[in-house]
């Protein structure tokens, strides 16, 4: 084709054509990935009609999650076997990028239920209730202390995390049937997370169907104790026995104030009248 065929575009037209904007094509000609097929003495920047495949490679690259810097390594080095790989590992990190999330989906879909449970729980009175089954991953707390509690805090979140398990905060926890029996209320045996279904796992552990009774404990964590004598006073008035544990998990918590006194915490016991099996 001579030189008066060839279709030279501008700058301005050839952005046009693309769907890009000059400042695009300028910084595209600074990086390297896509330069003018013709620049003339005078400075201007003249386009070619072939080059809007080239165009066409760099949008369906970046699209795919692809830097300039990677796509002009791969311009300079074309050849299907490459670009096949290319596809393959973006593939891969989109579905990495997509799980991810997913779980941030499930993770706000959780907390937010949990918050909403909040503002409207009844604060004032302790409650039976019918609960079902939920299977959680459960860490023992590595001692009473204080420090021995928070490094048994870090170890059970790590431990979600590594598995894949950390799609409900913030962390629960239990204390065991013979420490309530004790009046022992202000330690804890067990950090948890609940898992939204049952799963193979060195720290599983299976909260049990049954009666439980409630009471929303609206305070600070540090007077969270306060609440178990009136709920032993109301297991007990009622004719009932504790025949399970005690887990306590944040409705609303720190993350959602900055207030203490506006933290609500559920603190439910397992119950049975007697005679009944336990949980």
């Amino acid at each position: 084709m001579s030189e008066k065929k060839q279709t030279w575009l501008t700058t301005g037209d050839f952005a046009r054509l693309c769907g890009v904007t000059k400042h695009t094509l300028f910084h595209y000609d600074e990086v390297g990935v896509v330069k003018p097929a013709r620049t003339d003495p005078n400075g201007y920047r003249y386009y070619s009609m072939e080059q809007f495949y080239a165009m066409d490679i760099v949008a369906t690259l970046q699209a795919a999650g692809m830097s300039l810097r990677e796509i002009k390594g791969y311009m300079a080095v074309r050849d299907p076997s490459r670009f096949l790989a290319l596809l393959e590992e973006k593939r891969a990190e989109l579905s990495r990028a997509q799980a991810k999330l997913s779980r941030m989906q499930r993770v706000l879909q959780r907390t937010a239920a949990r918050t909403r449970q909040g503002l409207v729980a009844d604060c004032g009175e302790p409650h039976l209730e019918q609960c079902g089954e939920e299977a959680l991953v459960a860490t023992r707390s590595h001692g009473m202390e204080e420090r021995a509690q928070a490094e048994s805090c870090v170890d059970h979140f790590e431990y979600c995390v590594r598995h894949g398990m950390d799609e409900e905060l913030p962390i629960g926890t239990i204390i065991e049937r013979e420490n309530l029996i004790a009046g022992h209320y202000d330690g804890i045996d067990y950090f948890f997370n609940r898992l939204p279904r049952k799963r193979r796992c060195g720290r599983l552990h299976i909260k049990p169907a049954g009666l439980y009774a409630v009471w929303n404990y609206k305070g600070p964590y540090e007077h969270v104790g306060d609440a178990y004598p009136g709920l032993m006073a109301f297991i007990s008035a009622r004719g009932l026995q504790i025949c399970g544990h005690s887990y306590e998990r944040d409705l609303i918590s720190y993350m959602a104030t900055p207030s203490p006194e506006e933290y609500v915490i559920r603190v439910e016991i397992g119950v049975a009248r007697p005679g009944a099996q336990g949980g």
